[in-house]
Parts: structure tokens; C-alpha cells; sequence
């Protein structure tokens, strides 16, 4: 009976949209004409033709183009007629009728919109879908033309819900079969009722239809969409010719970007027509800036057909410079000055989008149709046209920011452009306005300037860059826009980068003035008393400028750059500013690092002047060297590079990053040596310098220096003789790290303490190590502290976890674990002392702290712990023990290191309890804890327990 009554229902809900599809009123012809606002243009505007030249233009065809797109349309064929047992007959699924039932209402359901997609997202409905395609295409198009006309939200709801089933349609087929869908009504209907339905919309609409048809050709196959590939590019086609929105624009041309790259036979015959259109749109003054940068994309985009017509884009770019030209002379006679220069800007901006579509390929070096001198003669034109707009009484600043980017693109097409003419007047105009506009218009102008440096003759250029340099560029170097600072940070490295002296040297006395003011700056008590915006000003010029230094800094090849400036790198960088400014630097570590980091980068590219030290060249080498152009003072930087590391060290001291980076040079030092000249290892200045550093406090050092260290050592004892002070150091460096918490540093000293002498580590019984090295002291020092309240019940439940239970959560102690438990566990006041920072040093006194803790928690606690009452804490104990011993009788675990740690553990913890015990039942000649009277009356009376409990153990032990 429910389901009589249900059929009923949906009988009564297919009557009533049945109605309503038969009370269809006919839709009115959207009127395409434009509105007149900016995004939009007229359908009889001239978009093609110049008013100021009467040249024939493949781009001014679109009058009399005649599309072959027009045989590939379909006439508008009547409909079938749709009755309710037509339908029901038809679609048979229930499932199905309910869905398009819901989706008929009058108020859209976007639920019923939802099940419906899924319906037809479900692979499980192919077949149905297939076999209902034309009935569910004729139901939901008049469904959509009912309701599309009452509310827009409906519409864009059912045109989504009719591109999907498009897309299921097409899937659907093809999983049946190539032939079933070549002959499928919903593989053929598709595109047809698209473009059809696409000519009566509004603007709306149309994107949603175009959108619709971009996912349904994205989900179709290659194959058995190609037949229709020629049809879709000639709608297309048409469409673009007559659209009335930038949104519909839009939406075209995502379309005609995927035909372009995944059906190039189609798409190339229609290409001469396709680009003529966008030619045509990309010079229309009436656009949008948001359109003309869409149909820029769109050209770059076609870059695969322009490369293979290159013949035909370069007779294009010559149209465009005649037009430029005839709009330029047009300003002169005509009252319209205005319209001509946008004109002008229009067709540059086109220029250079044309030249950045090939790709590089518009260069006398890669194609033979462009002659060689094409790129500067075009250039020259431009700038001709430019400067003769001098006297016109409009804002030109637009056009010159398209020719900066036109300059920018050129540069990069292989040809020097230095003999342009008005290349350098232009450009020092552009110079005057780098701090004056907007942010993109710096970008902009420094791209181009950074451009011309490096792809043309420096020395030709050299009065742009002295100007360029001249010029107050603070407020760029300044600027919060990152983009803006890369721009001008780019600019200085390539004038450091030419091989023009004069222009280098320029440079970088230009940076040296910086630095040096704003170090002033930084030492002057005024700006550390009062002005905090200035020392920060002062920092973040510092950094930029010693940033621009890193070309000279590494370029080896060229002495020029490394002896010919004066100062030298060398000397500027570690005398005057690390050495000369020293206090200063103490307090803004930004800025010692930055200048630490040059001075590494330009000693590391010439190997620290090892080869050109006087300590290793003999005086025939170094006379030879001065002879082709090598200082004789740059044989004194490797003596002097050792000599001021000592006092860098304590410089850095307490500067992370400096130290890391220091300890790295000093491996790299002795590596370099090593390789050059090993009897420089054991020079006083290297050892002394070796010493120092271990001397060092390890408190301040992390893993990373730790490592550097450990590299250099290992270097130094393997190929030198270390004499027995500096042998004695090293040895107890080696023991101290051997038990650091990094696992990385304990291997690489392991390896360091098989290159050492074996006696080395038996003289005298190890009695000369360092007291600050003493783990013993250490150790003692921890035990004799009284417990330690901090040490809580959820810590002791984190520990009785690893050493009670079968490792559930946990393979092993993690020291980093244990460094957080410590520092949970101390108070503020010992956190920061000496001993506390040892202990967070060593993974032995760590260990012994967490399992001392432990002991003395359960005594101090009475054995009533998160385990449970004083025999279910003994229990638990024993019963670990035993589990160790029956698994030991098993055969032996792959991982027999974490097993053994494991017993270590839990033997170690199981000592300290009873020490701790025996402390508090029976007294210690040195107490080595304190505990209340009631834990000590507890612990008398139950003194035979514990001591039967401990012989008990003793047997499973």
C-alpha cells in the first residue's frame, strides 16, 4: 500500500510540471548591444581599423572574415513532444524520477540539485543514464528555460546541474563503449544544446555555459571528442567575434586556451582567424585593464603557433611600429591627441606580448626571418615615437611604463641594445621617477634597468649606471614590498657583475658610503638612546647593501674585481667593520652576522688565501704572483684571517648563528689546509686557535658547532702531530661528548677517538680532566639534593611506563623527552645555574637524574604510587623483572641494543631504590637524602618487608 501511495505522489508531481512545460511562454532575443561601460564594447565598434594608417593588416580582416564555423552549426530543430507517460515510460528509475521531481519545484531545491549530481556521479547509474540521455537532456533543458526565466539563482543551480550531467553523459558512454557514445544522443546533444542555448542568455548565463562546457570537455577522452574538436573551435570562434561582456570574454577564452593545447590540428587551422579577433580586442581602448591582461594570457598562450607562423608575427610587430609611428604624427594635427596615445600604448603593450609569445624565439640567433639589428632598429622607432610626444599636453606616464616593458622584453631577445639611440636620455628619465610612482611601476622600471646591464655592453651603458647610482634609491632599499627590494638588490649585483672597472668600483664605493653612515648610526649614543626607528633604518640598509657585495665577493676569476678595488673586500670587511665596529656589533647580531657571512663567502671562494699565503709560497711564487696583478698584502690574509678568528670567537660568544658559522669556517680552514699544505696544521696560530675554541663553554654550543668541531678535529689528527697540551684537550673533549645526547655527535667523536692514540686516553688514569668535565662531581651533586617536590605524579607515571609496562608507547628513553621532564621538574631559580646546564648537556647525567627521581618519588611517597599501594608498587616491579628474564630465554631480538638498554635501565632504577630505601630505614653515614619522620617511622617498621622483598628480586636479578 506505501508504495501505491508513493507512485501516486510522484504521478501527481511529474502532472504538475508537465503543466507548467506546456504554459511556456517563447524567450526574447538578448539583445547583445554593449552598455557603454568600460568592460564592454559595441558589436559595430571598430576594433580593427587605425585612424592613422590605411595599411592592410592581416589583423584588419574581421570585416570581411567569412567563418567556416557557420557549416559546423545546427538549425534549431523542434522539439519532441513531452508528455508525463512519455516520461515515465522513458525513465523508468524511481530513484531518478524522484530526484527530477524534487528538482521541478517551483522554490529550487539546491538539496534535490545536490542528489541529483550525485546520482549521476555514481559510476553504479551509467547505463540508466545512458539509456535515459535524451529524455533527461529534453526534461531538464525546458526544465531550466521554465525556471530560468523567473529567478537567476535557479538558472545558475540547474546550468551547473546540466553541465554535470553533460559530463556523466559523455563519461557514461565511453564506459561503454567508443561506438555507443560516437552514436549516443547525450555525446552528440551536449555540445549542441550548449552553443544553442548559449545564443539566448544573458551574460550570466553564458559563463556558466562555457564554464559547463570546459569541465565537459575535460572529462571527455581525446579520441572520440576529436570529431567534435572542429565543430567546438568554430562556435568559438563565433562566440568571440560577437561577445558582448568581459565576462563572457572570460570565459571564452579559457576555452580556446584548452582547444589550443590539447587539439592542435583543429585549433591551427582556425588560428589566423582566432588571433585576428584577439589582435582586434587586445588594441580596443574601450576595455578593461582586467580584459586586456586575460587576452595577454591568452596570446602567450598560443606561443607553440606563433614560434611554428614566426614569419607572419614579425610581419605583424613591423604593422604595429607603422601604426605607432602614424599615431605618433597623428597627435601633432589633430585636436584628439589623447585617443592617439592611448592608441600607442595599446599597440606597444601588444608588441611586446607578441615578442614574450615566442618565447625567445624572435632573435636573428634562432630564426632566420628576423635580420640581425631588427630588435634595435624596432626599439629605435619606438623611443622616436616616444620623444615625440614631448610637446603633447596629456600624462604620458602610462605610455612610457609599456615602453620600459617593452625595453625589458627586448633586452632578453640575444641583441645588444647599447646603440639604440635615446636608449640612455629614456632611461635616465625613467630613473627620475623610480621613487616618485607606484610600487609596481619601480618594479617595472628596476627590471629594465637590470636587464640592460647584463645583456648589453656595460661600458656603452656606463653613464646610465653612474646616473643610476647617483640617484637617492634609499626609500626603495627601504621598501616594505619585497619584490621592490629583489628588484633593486638585482640592479647593484649586475653592475658588480660587468666587466667595466670604472662602473665596479663606482658601485662599490657607492655601497661602502652606506654601510659606513649607517654604522655611524648604530654608534652614536643619540640613536641608541633615542631613536629606535633610525637604528633599525640603519640595520636593514647594512644588510641590503652588504647583500648587493656577494657577486664580488665570489668571483674568482676576475682579479680585477678582488685587487684592484680599494679597499679590499678583505681588509674593508674584517678590519673596518668586524674588527673596527666590534662593540657595536655585540648588540645587533642581524647585522654581525650579515657582515660574518660576506667575509666567510669571500674567503671560502679563494680557498681562505691559503695557495697565496706568504706562510706556504715561496718568494719566486710570490714574485710571480705580484706580476700578474696579485697584491703582495693578500699574502699576509691568511695570518691575519687566524689572528682576529681567536677574537671572533668571543666576539660571537653569545651569537648563536655567528658560532655556527664560525665553527664551520674553522672546518673548512683545516680541510683546506689539509689538502694544500699539511704542515701548516701544526703552526702555532692553527693550534692556538684550536685551543681556544675548545675552551670554549658548551653551554652555548648546540649540536651543529658541536659537529663542526668534531669534523675539524678529526682533520687535525689525522694528518698532523698534536702536541700533548693540545692532545690532552682533545682527548677530554672527545670523553665529554662521547656521552652527548646527540646521537649524531657521539658517533662522529666515536670515530674521532679511534684516529687518537690508544695511550692517550690511559696516561695518568684520566686524572687530568677538566673539573667542569668531572661527571663524578656532577653526579654527587645530583644525589646529595633532597627530593624534589617538582617531580610530580604525572612524571612518575610517564616514567614507570617505559621501565614497567612492554613498551607500548615507547622503544627507548627519548633524552629530549627526559630534557622536558627535567625542566617540568626544576624550579626557576636552578634552572639557570651551572650544574642544571651540564646535566642538559649529557645523556648519562640525565639518565641518572630521571631514575634517581624515581627512586626517591616512591620512598618519598611511602611506595604509594600511580601503580597502586606499597605491595602492588613492589608487585609491579617484580613483575618486570621477570618478563626481562623470560624474555632473554627467547632467541635473541634483532634489536638486542634496545633490549639490553631496557635491563640497564630498569637495574640502574632498581639501585637507586634501594639505596634510597636502605637512606630511609636505616641511615647513611653521608645522607644523600632527606626525608619527613613519617616516612621514616613507615620504612622502620616495615623494614623486614623491604629486605625480603630485595633478596627476593636479587634471585630473578
Amino acid at each position: 500500500m506505501q508504495m501505491m501511495a508513493l507512485r501516486c505522489v510522484h504521478i501527481t508531481i511529474a502532472t504538475v510540471i508537465m503543466a507548467e512545460i506546456t504554459e511556456k511562454e517563447s524567450h526574447k532575443s538578448y539583445n547583445r548591444e554593449f552598455s557603454g561601460s568600460p568592460s564592454v564594447r559595441s558589436k559595430t565598434s571598430d576594433r580593427s581599423s587605425y585612424p592613422a594608417s590605411k595599411a592592410s593588416h592581416p589583423h584588419l580582416r574581421s570585416s570581411n572574415r567569412v567563418f567556416t564555423s557557420e557549416k559546423y552549426r545546427n538549425t534549431n530543430q523542434p522539439r519532441n513532444e513531452f508528455s508525463v507517460d512519455y516520461f515515465r515510460r522513458s525513465i523508468t528509475e524511481q530513484v531518478l524520477c524522484r530526484i527530477l521531481s524534487n528538482v521541478a519545484r517551483e522554490d529550487p531545491n539546491h538539496q534535490a540539485i545536490k542528489q541529483l549530481t550525485n546520482y549521476l556521479n555514481d559510476p553504479a547509474n551509467s547505463r540508466s543514464i545512458v539509456r535515459s540521455s535524451q529524455n533527461l537532456w529534453d526534461y531538464l533543458s525546458e526544465l531550466y528555460s521554465i525556471q530560468g526565466r523567473e529567478r537567476k539563482d535557479a538558472k545558475n543551480s540547474l546550468a551547473i546541474c546540466l553541465s554535470k550531467a553533460g559530463q556523466v553523459c559523455m563519461k557514461a558512454g565511453m564506459i561503454l563503449s567508443v561506438t555507443f557514445s560516437k552514436s549516443s544522443i547525450c555525446g552528440q546533444s551536449v555540445y549542441k544544446w550548449l552553443f544553442t542555448t548559449y545564443e539566448d542568455s544573458d551574460s550570466g548565463t553564458k559563463c556558466w555555459l562555457m564554464n559547463a562546457l570546459l569541465c565537459t570537455l575535460n572529462s571527455s577522452d581525446f579520441t572520440t571528442l576529436t570529431y567534435r574538436a572542429q565543430y567546438i573551435v568554430g562556435e568559438i570562434q563565433r562566440n568571440l567575434d560577437h561577445v558582448a561582456a568581459a565576462s563572457e570574454m572570460f570565459s571564452l577564452l579559457k576555452v580556446t586556451l584548452h582547444l589550443a593545447e590539447n587539439h592542435y590540428l583543429v585549433f591551427k587551422e582556425a588560428f589566423m582567424d582566432i588571433y585576428d579577433i584577439l589582435i582586434g580586442w587586445s588594441i580596443d581602448t574601450d576595455q578593461s585593464e582586467e580584459t586586456n591582461k586575460q587576452i595577454r594570457e591568452v596570446i602567450i598562450g598560443l606561443h607553440r603557433y606563433w614560434i611554428e607562423d614566426i614569419a607572419n608575427a614579425k610581419d605583424l610587430t613591423s604593422n604595429f611600429l607603422d601604426d605607432i609611428d602614424s599615431h605618433a604624427r597623428a597627435t601633432k594635427v589633430e585636436a584628439d591627441a589623447q585617443l592617439h596615445v592611448a592608441k600607442m600604448c595599446l599597440l606597444i603593450r601588444t608588441y611586446w606580448t607578441l615578442v614574450v609569445a615566442l618565447k625567445g624565439q624572435f632573435s636573428h640567433k634562432h630564426s632566420m626571418h628576423i635580420e640581425k639589428g631588427y630588435i634595435s632598429s624596432s626599439l629605435t622607432k619606438i623611443l622616436s615615437a616616444i620623444n615625440s610626444l614631448s610637446s603633447v599636453a596629456t600624462d604620458l606616464s602610462k605610455i612610457h611604463l609599456e615602453t620600459v616593458q617593452c625595453i625589458s622584453v627586448m633586452a632578453t631577445c640575444h641583441e645588444d641594445l647599447s646603440t639604440v639611440k635615446d636608449l640612455v636620455t629614456f632611461m635616465k628619465g625613467q630613473v627620475e621617477r623610480l621613487t616618485s610612482e607606484t610600487t609596481v611601476s619601480s618594479i617595472l622600471r628596476l627590471t629594465a634597468l637590470n636587464k640592460l646591464t647584463v645583456s648589453s655592453d656595460a661600458a656603452a651603458l656606463s653613464e646610465l649606471s653612474r646616473h643610476t647610482l647617483k640617484a637617492d634609491l634609499t626609500s626603495l632599499e627601504l621598501s616594505d614590498n619585497i619584490e621592490v627590494q629583489a628588484c633593486a638588490l638585482d640592479l647593484y649585483r649586475s653592475y658588480f657583475a660587468t666587466k667595466d672597472m670604472e662602473t665596479i668600483q663606482l658601485t662599490f664605493q657607492n655601497v661602502k658610503e652606506a654601510v659606513d653612515k649607517s654604522l655611524l648610526v648604530l654608534a652614536t649614543k643619540e640613536a641608541e638612546d633615542n631613536c629606535q626607528r633610525s637604528i633599525m633604518k640603519a640595520q636593514q640598509l647594512i644588510v641590503f647593501h652588504l647583500s648587493t657585495m656577494t657577486q664580488v665577493a665570489t668571483d674568482t676569476n676576475n682579479l680585477i674585481l678582488m685587487y684592484a678595488i680599494e679597499p679590499s673586500m678583505f681588509d674593508y670587511l674584517l678590519k673596518d667593520v668586524l674588527l673596527g665596529f666590534r662593540e657595536q656589533l655585540k648588540c645587533y647580531s642581524a647585522v654581525s652576522v650579515s657582515v660574518l657571512s660576506l667575509l666567510h663567502l669571500h674567503c671560502s671562494s679563494n680557498r681562505n688565501f691559503i695557495a697565496k699565503s706568504n706562510l706556504c709560497a715561496s718568494d719566486t711564487t710570490r714574485k710571480s704572483l705580484h706580476n700578474i696583478g696579485v697584491n703582495r698584502t693578500s699574502g699576509d690574509n691568511f695570518s691575519t684571517l687566524l689572528e682576529s678568528l681567536i677574537e671572533l670567537f668571543s666576539v660571537f660568544q653569545q651569537n648563536s648563528k655567528g658560532m655556527l658559522l664560525l665553527t664551520q669556517w674553522l672546518a673548512e680552514i683545516i680541510e683546506h689546509l689539509s689538502m694544500l699544505n699539511p704542515p701548516l696544521l701544526n703552526n702555532i696560530l692553527v693550534t692556538t686557535l684550536v685551543t681556544h675554541l675548545l675552551s670554549l663553554d658548551e653551554v652555548s654550543m648546540t649540536d651543529s658547532m658541536t659537529l663542526n668541531v668534531a669534523k675539524a678535529l678529526s682533520v687535525l689528527v689525522k694528518h698532523s702531530q698534536l702536541n700533548p697540551t693540545l692532545l690532552t684537550i682533545v682527548v677530554d673533549y672527545t670523553l665529554y661528548q662521547l656521552a652527548s645526547m646527540s646521537s649524531a655527535v657521539r658517533q662522529e667523536f666515536l670515530h674521532l677517538a679511534t684516529l687518537l692514540p690508544v695511550d692517550s686516553f690511559l696516561r695518568n688514569g684520566l686524572k687530568e680532566l677538566m673539573k667542569k668535565h668531572n661527571q663524578v662531581l656532577a653526579t654527587r651533586r645530583s644525589i646529595m639534593s633532597g627530593f624534589n617536590g617538582y617531580f610530580g605524579v604525572e612524571l612518575f607515571r610517564s616514567v614507570a611506563n617505559v621501565l614497567f609496562k612492554q613498551y607500548t608507547n615507547r622503544e627507548d628513553i627519548d633524552l629530549l623527552w627526559v630534557q622536558r621532564l627535567l625542566l617540568t621538574a626544576t624550579s626557576d631559580q636552578d634552572r639557570n645555574s651551572s650544574s642544571m646546564h651540564q646535566v642538559m648537556k649529557h645523556s648519562g647525567l640525565l639518565e641518572h637524574w630521571l631514575l634517581w627521581q624515581a627512586a626517591d618519588f616512591c620512598v618519598a611517597h611511602r611506595l604509594r604510587t600511580p601503580i597502586g599501594k606499597p605491595m602492588e608498587t613492589f608487585t609491579c616491579i617484580e613483575l618486570a623483572i621477570k618478563q626481562i628474564v623470560a624474555d632473554t630465554r627467547v632467541e635473541v631480538s634483532p634489536k638486542c641494543g634496545a633490549d639490553t638498554k631496557k635491563v640497564w635501565l630498569l637495574l640502574q632504577f632498581i639501585e637507586n631504590l634501594e639505596k634510597v630505601l636502605y637512606n630511609a630505614y636505616e641511615g647513611t653515614a653521608g645522607q644523600i637524602t632527606t626525608h619527613g619522620k613519617m616516612v621514616r617511622s613507615f620504612f622502620r617498621t616495615n623494614r623486614a618487608t623491604c629486605i625480603g622483598w630485595l633478596t627476593r628480586i636479587r634471585l630473578h636479578i
